[in-house]
């Protein structure tokens, strides 16, 4: 079932403030997977900060190889790109409650995204 979510590109996601697990895809191929008490809080976290962000954070680390200036923070111009990066993704969630976090870390070592640790 989560493989086969209804995905839209970023902009056009409507995230579910309710909780629940949620999948970024860039080209097809499957990048990161997360759970959230609220997917749609989430979701704008990731849309607009580095500090807070983990998937930003692994796309500007593994992906592009950004380094930090001070606490977790890219500069405004590495940011941008990251932003961009993920304007070019495709997102999918499912809400829900119950087992979430488990059927997340499950899903990381099958799946095994690219930007997940796998120590998850």
């Amino acid at each position: 079932v989560f493989e086969n979510l209804p995905q839209s590109k970023w902009l056009q996601a409507k995230p579910s403030d309710k909780a629940g697990l949620y999948k970024v895809l860039h080209e097809g191929e499957l990048i990161y997977i997360g759970e959230s008490t609220n997917i749609a809080e989430r979701y704008k976290a990731h849309s607009n900060t580095t500090y807070f962000s983990a998937l930003r954070r692994s796309v500007g680390t593994k992906l592009f190889d950004f380094e930090y200036i001070g606490k977790k923070k890219f500069m405004d111009s590495d940011d941008n790109k990251i932003t961009n990066f993920l304007l070019d993704c495709d997102y999918a969630s499912i809400p829900i409650g119950f087992g979430r976090r488990e059927l997340e870390e499950y899903l990381i070592r099958d799946l095994q995204p690219t930007l997940n640790s796998k120590s998850k």
